[in-house]
């Protein structure tokens, strides 16, 4: 069990026996073995100094097991959304005229209603001299103007979901560049992207288009030949002074993405470790040092 895990499960007054051998279970049979593969189109929104030292084979945090179950359910989630998708939005009248989905991989019944399952197709991007493959959702041809778009979908909680509303999908706009700039997309004239996200507790759906951008597309190059050079990358986050109740504590944390890295002990070696209503915050243990 991860050092998160631990940490966390101190958070709940008690585990029961069930839940633990569920935990234990995944953590035997499902957690991904570390690699040291990072050129994928989902690297495109990390971190490049995490993807250098899961390159460079530096041992990290073993993903633990509510991560895995999440993942697996945001799985589920978007399979779902793509079906309604193609039952709602395809057709005269319609969003788009036709929509691809990969090769159907069979179906699923969930509550009476027959699910269409798909094996998403491979798809490459050339980065100076690099083949980064990904995965889209999917592609969709509008029935407004003709052209090809770019479709994925995200679940998210209140705050992800929040967030999407007032600012945007964050780094996954990397990701999405990075699978328009491969050679199916291009093929397509693909140059938007169009992002569904589902709030897991309640059912809402937003839907937001972004066209391509250059400097987008330039960030993503840069991350991928930084992540692959012999030197490792400058961090591209910085610790943050933490209020509360829009006051300063006095505490300098690292932001939330250092929080759930494999690698924050090792990035940050000055750091101590706190729940906050049971999640990790890391804090910088002399903030009159240096941060290096």
């Amino acid at each position: 069990m991860s050092q998160h895990s631990e940490a966390e499960d101190l958070f709940f007054e008690e585990i029961d026996p069930a839940t633990k051998q569920i935990y234990a279970w995944i953590d035997e049979s499902l957690s991904r073995g570390q690699d040291n593969v990072i050129n994928r189109a989902s690297s495109a929104s990390q971190c490049e100094r995490k993807l250098w030292y899961k390159k460079n084979g530096e041992p990290g945090e073993q993903m633990d097991a509510r991560a895995i179950i999440n993942f697996a359910l945001g799985d589920l989630t978007e399979a779902v959304v793509v079906a309604f998708l193609k039952a709602a939005c395809v057709g005269p009248d319609k969003l788009y005229s036709e929509v691809q989905f990969g090769e159907s991989a069979g179906e699923c019944k969930v509550q009476g209603r027959t699910f269409e399952i798909f094996k998403q197709k491979t798809l490459i991007t050339k980065i100076v001299g690099m083949e980064i493959p990904g995965h889209a959702d999917g592609f969709g041809k509008r029935n407004s103007d003709g052209k090809w778009e770019l479709i994925e979908i995200k679940s998210a909680a209140d705050f992800g979901f929040r967030d999407f509303l007032e600012k945007g999908p964050g780094d996954y706009i990397n990701q999405s560049h990075c699978l328009m700039m491969s050679e199916d997309a291009l093929a397509l004239g693909i140059r938007t992207v169009r992002f569904l996200y589902l709030k897991k507790n309640t059912g809402h759906i937003a839907s937001r288009s972004y066209e391509f951008d250059t400097d987008v597309a330039s960030e993503v190059a840069n991350k991928f030949i930084a992540a692959n050079q012999e030197q490792i990358p400058e961090r591209p986050y910085s610790p943050i002074a933490e209020t509360f109740r829009s006051k300063p504590t006095g505490k300098i944390k690292l932001p939330w993405q250092c929080s759930y890295c494999p690698y924050t002990t090792t990035c940050w070696t000055n750091t101590e470790m706190e729940l906050k209503s049971g999640k990790p915050v890391y804090y910088i243990k002399n903030k009159t040092e240096e941060i290096a």
